[in-house]
């Protein structure tokens, strides 16, 4: 189910990226791929450092890991547009124009797609008796984690502090953190004393 979606939403960015030339697809691939690994990279840190999120429960993970993607995304993209695609007009042949774009538009919803399942899955809500049959094929859920996993060893390979296991470890972490209990935060000491009177 979940390749049969990753699929879908490959071809129809791949017919996005028809309409579109190389080079503005070249760089909405690469942000997606760079929110992607910061997100994914970021999260367990800030799961760490933040004790707050831990008042989220089951879903502090997903919500940290969805906002930093889309912080990330957005951030770049409006500074790729501004900086890069907006000002530069880069010429390819038409087949790279053509088949090229459509190709990173495919690569492009792919990544995309195995993100936002990646996303799901690490939320408690295939837990659902009604969405069951979902969650019981581990195996396609597993390729998932792996492509997750592949996406952000491509930039975690061009970044200047390459670490081999690092994206693998961060998704575990992430996919553990699923299963933690909810902890409100104190907001109130509890040793306060009564004062004297």
């Amino acid at each position: 189910m979940a390749l049969i979606i990753t699929i879908i939403a490959g071809i129809v960015f791949a017919l996005l990226g028809l309409k579109k030339t190389f080079y503005p697809m070249w760089a909405l691939l690469f942000n997606v791929l760079l929110a992607i690994y910061v997100a994914v990279m970021l999260t367990p840190t800030v799961l760490e450092k933040i004790e707050t999120l831990s008042s989220f429960g089951n879903y502090s993970g997903v919500l940290c890991l969805g906002s930093i993607a889309l912080v990330v995304f957005v951030v770049a993209q409006l500074l790729t547009f501004r900086f890069l695609t907006a000002v530069y007009c880069v010429s390819f042949p038409v087949i790279l124009n053509n088949i090229g774009a459509g190709i990173l538009g495919f690569m492009t919803g792919f990544a995309i797609s195995n993100f936002v399942i990646f996303l799901i899955s690490v939320t408690p809500i295939l837990e659902n008796p009604s969405l069951k049959k979902l969650s019981s094929d581990a195996e396609a859920l597993g390729g998932v984690n792996s492509y997750v996993v592949s996406t952000c060893n491509v930039i975690n390979e061009m970044s200047l502090q390459y670490r081999e296991k690092a994206p693998a470890k961060a998704v575990e972490y992430i996919i553990e953190h699923r299963n933690r209990p909810a902890q409100a935060p104190a907001l109130v000491d509890p040793d306060i004393s009564e004062p004297n009177e």
